[in-house]
C-alpha cells in the first residue's frame, strides 16, 4: 500500500497527510492507520450506466453528453484523524467476493494480490467470535483454551478455523497466523479482539 511508501519517508499519517481510499475493502480497517473510505454503491453503479446506454439508443445521436451523478458512501477512519467505525456504523452491503480473478471491485493492491483478496474476502465473513478466535491464534493458544474462551465446543471451534483457513487459502494453523502477520499489523487486529469489536 501506499501508506508504506509514507512511513519509509518519515510521512506521518495522518499529521502530515490525510489518505483516502476508493474502496470499502474490509482489509482497509486494519491498516496502520486504518484508512477512510469512499465507496459506491455497485449496483446503483450498473443501473445508471444501463439507464444511460437506454438513453443513448433512444436519442440514436453519435454525440451525446449525460451526466449521471452517483451518491458516495464515506467512512471515516484514522488516516484522516477519525475514530474506526463500530460494527453498527460499518457498511455491511459489499459484494461478496468470488473466486479470485483480478476483481476489479477493490483498489489494485487488493484486486492483483491473490493473497490480500482472500483475505478481504475472509474478512467479509468473518463474525465477532471469529475476530476473537483470530486473536486467541495470533497470541498461540491451544485449540482447547480457545474453545473455553469462547464458550463453544472444541467441534464447532476446529470447523470455525477450518473454514479461515480454506477461505484464505492457507495449509494450517503456521501458515494462517504467519499471512495474518505479514498482511495485517497484529496490533490492530489485537486491539478489536481485546474490545471486542466486530466486523
Amino acid at each position: 500500500m501506499r501508506v508504506a511508501y509514507c512511513k519509509e519517508y518519515g510521512i506521518r499519517i495522518p499529521e502530515d497527510l490525510y489518505i483516502i481510499s476508493i474502496s470499502n475493502a474490509i482489509a482497509m480497517q486494519y491498516a496502520d492507520p486504518s484508512l477512510t473510505t469512499v465507496s459506491v454503491s455497485l449496483e446503483l453503479m450498473a443501473q445508471c450506466c444501463v439507464d444511460t446506454w437506454s438513453q443513448i439508443m433512444r436519442i440514436n445521436q453519435r454525440d451525446v453528453s449525460i451526466c449521471v451523478n452517483l451518491p458516495t458512501y464515506i467512512h471515516p477512519r484514522s488516516s484522516t484523524a477519525f475514530t474506526a467505525y463500530t460494527d453498527t456504523q460499518i457498511d455491511r452491503g459489499l459484494p461478496e467476493l468470488g473466486p479470485y480473478n483480478h476483481s476489479n471491485h477493490f483498489i489494485t493492491d487488493v484486486s492483483l494480490d491473490p493473497t490480500m483478496y482472500n483475505l478481504e474476502k475472509c474478512l467479509q465473513k468473518c463474525d465477532s467470535i471469529d475476530i476473537e478466535l483470530i486473536g486467541y491464534l495470533l497470541q498461540g493458544l491451544s485449540y482447547e483454551k480457545i474453545a473455553e474462551l469462547l464458550f463453544i465446543s472444541l467441534g464447532s471451534l476446529k470447523y470455525r478455523v477450518t473454514k479461515l483457513f480454506e477461505t484464505t487459502c492457507t495449509k494450517g494453523r503456521k501458515d494462517f497466523v504467519a499471512m495474518i502477520k505479514e498482511y495485517l499489523p497484529v496490533d490492530e487486529v489485537m486491539r478489536l479482539h481485546r474490545e471486542g469489536d466486530r466486523l
